[in-house]
C-alpha cells in the first residue's frame, strides 16, 4: 500500500470514528443510510434450518442445498424485531457501499465476501415519524464457499439461514424487514 493510500485510509478511519449523527436545531430526526447485503451462495451442501414459532416446518423443511440461496436472519430487540432480514447496517461516514457491505457481513456473520459486488436496489424505508432510512442493497458472493455463517450479534439476531427465493416468498410480507420486502415485492428481485 502506498504512503498516499495509507494516509487516505487513516483520514477515512478518523472521519468514521468521529462521526456523530446530529439533528440540526429546530429540525426533526435525520434520515439514515443503511446497506443490506444479499449474500448469494451457490455451492450445494446440506444444512439444517431454524424454524421460528410463527412458521411451520412444512414451510422451512431441511434445506438440502444452497444453490441460488441468500443468507437471512430473524431480527430481535431492534427495529423490525421478529422480521426476516438480510445482514447489513448503517453506512459510516466516508465509507463506500461495498466497504459497508463487507464490514457488516463480517461483523454480523463472520463471512468474508469476494471482491465482486453489485448494486441491486435502493429503497425509501419510512418505519415511523422518527425512523426513516434510505437502504442500499448490494449483491455479493462468499470469498470461500466453505465458510459457515456465525451469529456474532445474538442480542440482535436469532440466527442465520440460507433460503431460496421461493422460501422467502412463503413468508408473510409483514414478517419481512421493510428493505427486504421492498426488494422482493416492489423491485420484484429474484436471485
Amino acid at each position: 500500500v502506498s504512503m498516499s493510500a495509507r494516509g487516505e485510509q487513516r483520514r477515512l478511519e478518523s472521519i468514521r470514528s468521529n462521526a456523530i449523527v446530529t439533528t440540526p436545531t429546530g429540525h426533526g430526526p435525520v434520515v439514515r443510510v443503511g446497506v443490506g447485503v444479499l449474500i448469494v451462495c451457490k455451492r450445494p451442501r446440506p444444512e439444517p434450518v431454524f424454524v421460528d414459532k410463527h412458521q411451520t416446518s412444512k414451510h422451512l423443511d431441511k434445506v438440502m442445498h444452497r444453490e441460488n440461496r441468500v443468507l437471512v436472519g430473524v431480527r430481535k430487540n431492534v427495529l423490525g424485531a421478529g422480521c426476516l432480514s438480510l445482514p447489513g447496517g448503517h453506512l459510516e461516514m466516508g465509507e463506500s457501499w461495498q466497504e459497508c457491505a463487507r464490514r457488516e457481513a463480517l461483523e454480523e456473520t463472520a463471512l468474508e465476501l469476494g471482491e465482486e459486488m453489485k448494486f441491486v436496489s435502493v429503497s425509501n424505508d419510512v418505519f415511523s415519524t422518527e425512523k426513516h432510512y434510505i437502504t442500499i442493497c448490494m449483491r455479493a458472493h462468499l470469498i470461500d464457499e466453505n465458510q459457515e455463517a456465525v451469529n456474532l450479534e445474538p442480542e440482535k439476531c436469532k440466527g442465520w439461514v440460507w433460503l431460496s427465493h421461493a422460501e422467502l416468498m412463503r413468508w408473510p410480507p409483514e414478517r419481512l424487514f421493510l428493505p427486504l420486502r421492498s426488494l422482493l415485492y416492489e423491485h420484484k428481485y429474484t436471485f
